[in-house]
């Protein structure tokens, strides 16, 4: 167990707080020494180490400098392949569980899409195995917009079809052999191996966990990409979802 240190927050004014570094092997002393701090009410966010270095450097530049940059932030967490949104979350610039999220613009999905899921390396790594020949996707949208249009060709390069759900009844797309557009959000998950979730909007934000969990057999693989991040990792994954989303570094 390591690195423990005060910390505070850069993006709101709150209590000061410990951030603990914990490895995979000491995760029940993590959680004893919680709920130990916990009692004192001291606040205490719990971490693997990559995640609790990240805090610590960007927390040491800031009481240095009194000056923080989110975009080197990010690019530090592709380094060090630590999660955007723990690091986050432990300087206090992303809401905690249950609170109201910051929108993420759709220039900033176009961003992360293109950085971490179709950049250098292959979608299949990115989904952790091999996709079989006629591979779909699914996709859900509000309009077809330019990061529609984006997936849409990234897609088509490496000759996968996809099963389109859009709320937007006027918009058009070319009738190929590889497109399938359905009436029903839920019919756009069949056979699939990963859903693009490029709506923003919060109707799927309040689909229920218990519903996720229900529709997951539908798919060929429980993958979701969401660029819009409008989940709780923890929550979507403790169904058995592979949730790819905003921030996280693959």
């Amino acid at each position: 167990m390591e690195l423990i240190f005060p910390v505070i927050y850069i993006g709101e004014e709150k209590s000061q707080a410990i951030v603990l570094g914990v490895d995979s092997s000491h995760t029940k002393k993590g959680a004893n020494l919680r709920r130990t701090f916990s009692e004192y009410g001291i606040p205490i966010l719990v971490m693997p180490i990559k995640e609790a270095e990240t805090v610590r450097t960007f927390y040491k530049n800031y009481l240095s400098t009194r000056f923080f940059n989110e975009e080197l932030l990010y690019e530090e967490c592709k380094h060090r392949k630590a999660d955007y949104i723990i690091v986050r979350r432990a300087l206090g610039l992303e809401p905690g569980i249950g609170q109201k999220r910051s929108e993420i613009s759709e220039k900033e999905a176009l961003k992360w899409l293109k950085q971490a899921i179709f950049f250098s390396t292959s979608l299949e790594e990115k989904l952790g195995r091999t996709l079989k020949k006629d591979v779909m996707f699914g996709i859900w949208e509000d309009a077809k917009t330019k990061l529609t249009e984006y997936v849409i060709e990234e897609l088509n390069k490496r000759n996968y079809g996809f099963r389109i759900f859009t709320k937007n009844r006027e918009t058009v797309y070319p009738l190929q052999k590889n497109i399938v557009l359905c009436e029903d959000k839920w019919e756009a998950v069949e056979e699939v191996s990963g859903l693009f979730i490029l709506s923003p909007g919060l109707p799927v934000s309040q689909i229920p966990i218990k519903e996720w969990a229900r529709q997951m057999v539908r798919m060929s693989h429980a993958t979701l990409i969401d660029p819009y991040g409008l989940y709780e990792p923890e929550e979507i994954e403790s169904i058995g979802y592979h949730y790819i989303s905003y921030g996280r570094c693959y």
